[in-house]
């Protein structure tokens, strides 16, 4: 058996409800007697790297038996719920975050006026807090997050630690900003047994700025990037289980939009906006679209645009097609786009660019204009 002793993560692309499924593969580099030192990375469904992990484990030698047969036989629990996997999945904080800065955000959930993230009520987290340049959140260390060896596993410690060291940049940044981190570093102490206490993580950051270039340290005299450093403290009881240092980037949503973009540049030129009514009347909404027509016509370099409406989940929007990806891409940095986005009554605007088979694209294009 295997007990992880230190986990590097470095992430390359951000991963969302379109990444399509998420496959992790891995390789040993060298193992011997007493430590093992392994590789992986994380692809999504079409094939693009997510993320590059490395992983010094101690090897273990243990005496299981042989035999499945010689193994105790456990009393497996009967539940009244499904799994938490299996249950509706809450909806995202995303457009309260882009009303408001992330420490007001923590305060309305302490408050209980929002709820936590979905990936932290699947765990169990509880009592988040928040102030500039911290972070802190804890989680109950239960059997439901043990490994075979009955510990809480390490993957568990260390979503837990990026939590808590993205958030603690997060409250650096206004509203309508968010980080995605860049990379993370976990040294774990000690075992976390599932006795039932409270664990409590802590990330502070320590350098930030617009940009990385160095890792970050723990220098008060703060300069201009952004770093968190944190620890996982097991009930107060033993000290730190985990220490943590990790990188983040700022960046707004719509620059996120534009990185992903950039890495597509030569074959961009469809893209779809899509966003939810929040308090806006449908029949207010179309008068308003009525009145943008024209100025979205006269938009440099663009095709079209169909305006989508779907009033049974209020969910609207459009499909652009623009004449080339700079044309794209200087609608997405113009006025306009802005404004969209930032009209009162809207939800959280959603940008996805896409690519064009061009083939078929010209046989079915030229023959809708002949039909035309």
């Amino acid at each position: 058996m295997v007990a992880t002793s230190d986990l590097t993560f470095s992430f390359l692309r951000p991963v969302d409800l379109d990444s399509g499924q998420l496959v992790t593969r891995a390789r040993p580099i060298d193992v011997g007697d007493s430590l093992g030192l392994a590789e992986g990375i994380i692809e999504d469904g079409r094939g693009r790297l997510i993320a590059h992990a490395t992983s010094r484990c101690f090897v273990l030698r243990m005496n299981i038996p042989a035999r499945a047969e010689d193994l105790p036989q456990l009393p497996q629990p009967r539940y009244g719920t499904p799994d938490p996997y299996q249950r509706p999945a809450p909806p995202p904080l995303a457009a309260a975050w882009g009303k408001r800065p992330f420490v007001a955000v923590v305060a309305a959930k302490r408050r209980g006026e929002l709820s936590l993230a979905p990936c932290s009520q699947l765990l169990g987290c509880s009592d988040p807090t928040a102030q500039e340049g911290m972070a802190a959140l804890s989680l109950r260390a239960t059997p439901w997050l043990t490994s075979p060896a009955g510990t809480v596993y390490g993957g568990v410690l260390t979503l837990l630690a990026d939590i808590v060291s993205t958030g603690a940049v997060a409250t650096t940044l206004p509203s309508r900003a968010i980080c995605s981190p860049l990379d993370l570093k976990v040294q774990f102490v000690r075992p976390v047994w599932p006795d039932g206490r409270a664990l409590r993580a802590t990330a502070t950051v320590a350098h930030r700025g617009r940009r990385f270039r160095d890792r970050p340290r723990r220098d008060r005299r703060c300069g201009r990037q952004d770093g968190g450093a944190g620890h996982v403290v097991d009930g107060g009881r033993r000290g730190a289980v985990v220490g943590v240092a990790g990188r983040c980037r700022p960046s707004t949503q719509r620059s996120l939009a534009q990185t992903e973009l950039e890495e597509r540049r030569d074959e961009m030129n469809v893209l779809i906006v899509t966003f939810p009514l929040e308090g806006m009347p449908e029949a207010v909404y179309s008068r308003a679209c009525q009145e943008l027509a024209p100025r979205f016509a006269a938009v440099p370099g663009l095709i079209s645009k169909v305006w989508l409406a779907d009033p049974a989940t209020k969910t609207y929007g459009g499909v652009y097609s623009f004449r080339d990806h700079p044309a794209l891409e200087a609608y997405l940095a113009s006025e306009l786009f802005a404004s969209l986005a930032g009209l009162p009554g809207l939800g959280e605007v959603t940008v996805h660019a896409y690519g064009v088979l061009e083939g078929p694209t010209a046989v079915t294009w030229r023959a809708s204009n002949a039909a035309a």
